[in-house]
């Protein structure tokens, strides 16, 4: 990440935005099936990831002068549980932790840390994850999976001005309040 920020400032600059989309499903199993090492890969892949990020985005917006935005991208498994991925639920959770603290730590600086909290995006890990057979309807309120625009364009909006007042808040795309089934 240091690298890429790097390159970020020297072909363009200045960094004025970020969104963090990192993450996938290492070790979706029960809790008693996890060992160690699927454990440290999980957080590894889903939290410590976006803290990188961060860690190396927030000096750039600093020192770009007037603020700026990062976005992290958390998942509905950010704010929920759903059996067979607790790894990646707490994970998640640490990414919208990380989130608010981030906001809180440099909200003086005019820097904005938002999390995008996702649920059903139809792409093509999500498909591996639920089967061919999924029932898209019974996953959304609005009965269809989210599209990788959509979820784009929510980001950007958070990344723009017009979201100057928000900042660490985790903030759901077509989230559905019934709970999650059980993936084991």
């Amino acid at each position: 990440m240091a690298r890429l920020v790097g390159v970020v400032l020297e072909r363009f600059g200045r960094l004025d935005g970020a969104f963090n989309n990192v993450g996938g499903v290492a070790a979706g199993r029960s809790i008693t099936d996890l060992d160690a090492a699927a454990w440290r890969a999980e957080l590894d892949l889903n939290l410590t990831s976006v803290f990188h990020c961060v860690k190396h985005e927030l000096p750039a917006l600093r020192a770009s002068a007037g603020g700026g935005a990062i976005v992290n991208n958390a998942s509905v498994l950010g704010v929920a549980g759903a059996g067979g991925m607790a790894a990646y639920a707490a994970a998640k959770h640490g990414v919208v932790g990380l989130t608010r603290a981030a906001a809180l730590e440099c909200a003086r600086d005019g820097i904005r840390v938002n999390a995008l909290v996702t649920h059903a995006v139809d792409t093509p890990l999500f498909h591996s994850l639920a089967g061919d057979h999924v029932d898209a309807a019974g996953l959304s309120p609005i009965g269809r999976l989210s599209r990788p625009d959509e979820v784009a364009a929510f980001a950007a909006f958070l990344l723009s001005d017009e979201a100057a007042f928000v900042t660490g808040a985790a903030l759901a795309a077509a989230r559905d309040e019934r709970e999650l089934p059980d993936t084991a």
